[in-house]
């Protein structure tokens, strides 16, 4: 398909042939003609391209790429620590650092088709405009910065960049915003962190695809504390760390199929307002109380919420982690006959 009228090569191009272990009789060329024999299979071949191309897209998406991924390596392996060594570095970034940093970590679902990279960089500098940004080769890192004071809030347009990642099938974790530039490796893993955490528990973002560390903030410390606990008990049984009361509702549920813990930790959730429980909860503003009276009477006392609160809500928390992060039912930590009262 490739030789012209008169079975020959066409002039001005290169061809690459794959021939393993059998050298074919090729036409004599005319002139400006490259031929390469390759003794791979055409498959192999065409992996070997396609990886050096993909490769080659997520170094050189822009001038200063390969600046930026060199950057970014010497911050995660500490190579660069120091407020005055980053700032140095940050001096041949393409846009000035602002006062107020944060962590962006842009991650698609699938992996990208090879012309979707940089359609999707050049869709990202164009919302973040005047922010440094770059592709790893797997993700895309927004070294984000704004002079406006703030600590948890971008100067951003949440909905449209919410968009942004919706048509392109990509979630994003954000930090906190902090003043310290050799922070950003802390940022990164928070803001990833966030990201994954949310998308494992499946904790719905309070705006979609957008995972903040202030949202998973407490998720957080509580998977950093399991992880403690793990090494230290050599036991994955976190429901030591939860009080009492809330271990006892949580078999309660499982063995009655009812949603106690569930209303309990919406109301915690709420500030103890029974009317925006029922809201978010989408029940009835007397099921919830009825539900509150019901926890009572299962545990057989009134909750100290005044002392108890905080405690409580960690508690369920940790419940939630346990199930859904670990991927384990817990119900096998719980003695029938130890964690809950029969019912009358």
């Amino acid at each position: 398909n490739n030789l012209n009228f008169n079975n020959a090569l066409f002039n001005d191009c290169t061809y690459i042939v794959c021939c393993k272990d059998v050298y074919p009789q090729f036409p004599e060329a005319n002139t400006n003609v490259n031929v390469f024999f390759l003794d791979l299979s055409l498959q192999a071949a065409l992996n070997i391209i396609t990886q050096f191309i993909r490769e080659k897209l997520s170094l050189d998406t822009s001038d200063d790429s390969k600046m930026f991924n060199d950057f970014w390596k010497d911050i995660l392996y500490l190579k660069i620590k120091t407020q005055v060594q980053v700032t140095e570095r940050m001096k041949a970034f393409p846009y000035e650092m602002k006062r107020h940093l944060a962590c962006i970590v842009v991650r698609p679902e699938v992996k990208p088709a090879l012309t979707d990279i940089g359609k999707i960089t050049r869709q990202l500098q164009e919302f973040f405009e005047g922010i440094n940004l770059f592709y790893t080769g797997e993700e895309w890192i927004v070294l984000y910065s704004q002079d406006k004071d703030t600590s948890v809030d971008l100067d951003i347009d949440y909905e449209a960049f919410s968009d942004l990642l919706y048509r392109n099938g990509l979630n994003a974790g954000i930090s906190y915003v902090c003043q310290l530039s050799e922070a950003y490796r802390n940022m990164y893993m928070t803001a990833e962190s966030a990201l994954d955490l949310g998308i494992e528990m499946e904790v719905a973002p309070f705006i979609k695809r957008i995972y903040t560390f202030h949202q998973y903030n407490l998720y957080y410390i509580i998977h950093m504390a399991a992880q403690a606990y793990s090494f230290n008990h050599k036991d994955d049984n976190f429901i030591f760390l939860t009080h009492p009361d809330i271990t006892r509702l949580y078999y309660f549920d499982k063995e009655n199929s009812n949603n106690l813990l569930t209303v309990l930790c919406g109301y915690l959730q709420n500030g103890q307002n029974t009317g925006l429980t029922a809201q978010a909860l989408f029940m009835h503003r007397n099921t919830v109380i009825n539900k509150l009276n019901k926890i009572e009477e299962v545990l057989g006392h009134k909750l100290d919420y005044e002392k108890d609160n905080f405690l409580f809500l960690i508690s369920c928390m940790i419940i939630e982690y346990q199930n859904n992060y670990k991927k384990t039912d817990i119900s096998r930590y719980f003695s029938q006959h130890d964690f809950h009262r029969e019912e009358e």
